[in-house]
């Protein structure tokens, strides 16, 4: 292989090449020596040895790229970056050396050079998949996401990679206007799980809504809401049949709430007929594709805890089948498996007395998976209770009432989340995500990580397969939460978690402390977030890292606008009146404050809604607040996630503050973006090692 060809072979991220060459003599026993000396993480002498060859050879292009890739892996960026460009100059089209360019631009935070350099090495080498990952996080970070998505899905063409599938996920969650050219790929991602569904359900429902057949179907019920569609036409009239041909729509079904009024109107109106259908005296099956169909809104229904809206007659009627499916399967009767279907659209099937008689049965697989929905699952979530211990009492007021809501409404039911085959040490994973942060490494092979209010589990997963060495303690006030939690980790096949019913207040006396320790969405609902805060900073070591999540009083106006509307109406905290002031806030002016909570995805499922606006307890912080409570302690602030689309703004406008941690800047900045921590403020903290030893880097 001659030197042109070995420059355009080298696609390894990182970058330092497998199989570089010398290329002459001295120079070539000299560069192959450093080669493999940089490769064996032998930085210094590789340096030294890379300092002789360009002291013989100046215009040596391969030494002066690796020299700089090391000097920016030592965090020395600036002089890499100089060496880089260098090397640059001496070949323009070596589509490594722009590869390696955009890195350390990237790490510096100088986005659009970072893209710049992305695009030329892709230019050059346009089955560089890395390059097309880098890219589309460059583009993400400057908020150009109609191009992001346009290069992830190039970049999907070239590699399957499980980042780019992971950038396609969450540049899709970010698009406004998105074509039906994603569909596709959009189905790919829910089937074989790039990400959370949930992130994914806005964009898949605006690809399902663009079609002319459903606009149509819409308009139809529009017309006629709040009534339902009924007679000989019902079926066609509201689109049954072209919506159950609709892969995407169904798979969607299946997997989380629909996050969408219209098309939460025109299932209402699909309900509602096969309702009709199956008590009608005649009822029998239909084809397979419809059963499939009508189960997988059966999914949907159970799965936001069936929050449709519900007319008196509808419900007389669905208590009616109810009873007649009882009794058939008291007396072993045949029965239409549009029975099922229709019933579990509006009851939860393991509601019904002898239901798990019909996991005895032989059904079509869509009626198969509604049962493990809706009778298996539960079955062994409630087995799986008395499996779990409890390490701390609960005997705080305000936590037993977050605990019995909870018990009631575990929150979410979610489906399925990504498998990570690939685990990063822990301190890559902050580096990664903070390059600028004032972080200490941990340096720790293995990693004991503490779950404080791990809900039903999805983030405990997610982080137990996220870290290599890690041990994870997930604990919750709810027994239900947690069994729910443990069914899916046993599902998944995710043995590194041990779960346990907890109240952070009382975890002091556990005796055990952890590396990380992960507090989002818990620490607002205790009676004082700041005392259950240092309750778990008490459990931290030396330089380990708390995440956690708080609601911003500033981005939650809307929220506390609905919690005066829901006091002021009377709405309860029932399956009824959760129902009733959805409905409300449905139908009011599309200007009022309290309309913008129909934006967030809580909204659309029973567990979500009383969790949103309903909670026995909520506090809301401000930014100096928590600036307060982080000096107080002596912890350090490595930084928010989650909002990455906004720092290049931040940059501009705070040109000091290259880490970005100035919390001062932060409040400023929040005042003028009032939506911004809209979820909630995630952040970083790590507690101070003082220890001689103790190393920044």
């Amino acid at each position: 292989m001659n030197r042109k060809e070995r420059r355009a072979s080298q696609k390894r991220r990182g970058s330092v090449p497998a199989d570089a060459k010398p290329l002459d003599s001295l120079a070539d026993s000299m560069f192959q020596s450093a080669l493999q000396l940089h490769q064996a993480g032998r930085l210094a002498e590789a340096e030294r040895l890379y300092a002789s060859l360009l002291n013989l050879d100046p215009g040596h292009a391969d030494a002066l790229q690796l020299l700089g890739i090391l000097r920016h892996q030592i965090g020395d960026s600036l002089t890499g970056l100089n060496l880089l460009m260098k090397a640059a100059t001496l070949n323009d089209r070596n589509p490594e050396v722009h590869y390696n360019i955009a890195l350390v631009f990237a790490a510096l935070g100088r986005t659009r050079e970072a893209i710049h350099h992305n695009r030329r090495a892709i230019e050059l080498d346009p089955d560089r998949a890395a390059a097309y990952e880098n890219l589309a996080v460059a583009l993400l970070l400057e908020g150009e996401t109609g191009d992001a998505l346009h290069i992830a899905v190039r970049g999907l063409a070239v590699s399957k990679s499980d980042r780019l599938k992971e950038i396609f996920v969450r540049s899709l969650s970010k698009v406004h206007d998105i074509s039906d050219s994603v569909r596709d790929l959009a189905l790919r991602a829910l089937e074989e799980v790039w990400g959370r569904p949930g992130d994914l359900a806005g964009p898949c429902v605006s690809i399902v809504k663009n079609s002319e057949t459903f606009r149509a179907v819409s308009r139809r019920v529009s017309e006629a809401w709040p009534q339902r569609m009924s007679g000989p036409a019902a079926l066609e009239d509201a689109g049954v049949p072209s919506l159950a041909n609709d892969r995407l729509l169904r798979r969607l079904l299946t997997l989380t709430p629909i996050p969408d009024v219209e098309l939460e109107r025109v299932l209402t109106n699909v309900r509602s007929v096969l309702l009709g259908r199956a008590s009608a005296p005649s009822a029998s099956d239909t084809s397979d594709d419809l059963i499939g169909f009508w189960c997988a809104l059966a999914q949907q229904c159970f799965l936001n805890e069936y929050i449709f809206d519900l007319e008196d007659s509808e419900k007389a009627q669905a208590a009616e089948l109810r009873e007649r499916l009882a009794a058939a399967l008291a007396a072993g009767r045949p029965f239409p498996a549009l029975w099922l279907a229709a019933t579990a659209s509006y009851f939860p099937l393991h509601s019904i007395e002898k239901s798990t008689a019909l996991l005895d049965r032989a059904w079509p697989e869509s009626v198969a998976r509604l049962l493990d929905q809706q009778v298996r699952h539960p079955q062994e979530e409630q087995r799986l209770q008395s499996t779990i211990p409890a390490i701390t009492p609960i005997e705080n007021a305000i936590s037993i009432a977050v605990r019995d809501q909870y018990e009631e409404n575990p929150y979410p039911r979610w489906i399925s989340t990504t498998v990570r085959e690939r685990k990063i040490s822990f301190d890559h994973s902050v580096r990664a995500i903070f390059p600028r942060a004032p972080y200490q490494n941990m340096n720790r092979s293995e990693i004991d990580i503490l779950i404080a209010g791990c809900g039903t589990g999805c983030h405990a997963i997610e982080a137990a397969q996220a870290y290599l060495g890690a041990r994870v303690l997930a604990i919750d006030l709810s027994l239900a939460s947690l069994s729910y939690a443990k069914r899916k980790a046993q599902s998944l096949g995710i043995a590194n978690i041990e779960f346990a019913q907890a109240d952070i207040l009382g975890l002091g006396s556990i005796g055990r402390t952890f590396d990380l320790i992960e507090a989002s969405g818990s620490l607002h609902h205790l009676a004082s977030p700041m005392q259950g805060w240092r309750v778990l900073l008490s459990l931290l070591r030396p330089r380990g890292v708390m995440r956690v999540g708080l609601y911003s009083a500033l981005a939650r106006q809307d929220v506390t606008a609905a919690r005066a509307f829901i006091a002021e109406r009377g709405f309860a905290p029932t399956p009824e009146g959760i129902r009733r002031c959805r409905q409300d806030i449905i139908g009011l002016d599309g200007g009022e404050l309290l309309r913008k909570v129909t934006h967030a995805l809580d909204f659309y499922s029973a567990s979500g809604c009383r969790d949103l606006v309903f909670h026995a307890q909520e506090h809301q912080l401000s930014i100096p607040e928590i600036g307060k409570f982080i000096v107080e302690n002596d912890l350090v602030f490595l930084g928010f996630e989650g909002i990455g689309e906004v720092f290049p703004e931040y940059r501009t406008r705070y040109p000091d503050d290259e880490a970005m941690v100035n919390l001062d800047h932060w409040h400023d900045f929040e005042t003028e973006h009032p939506r911004l921590f809209v979820g909630m403020y995630q952040f970083y903290v790590q507690m101070r090692d003082t220890a001689k030893d103790a190393r920044i880097v």
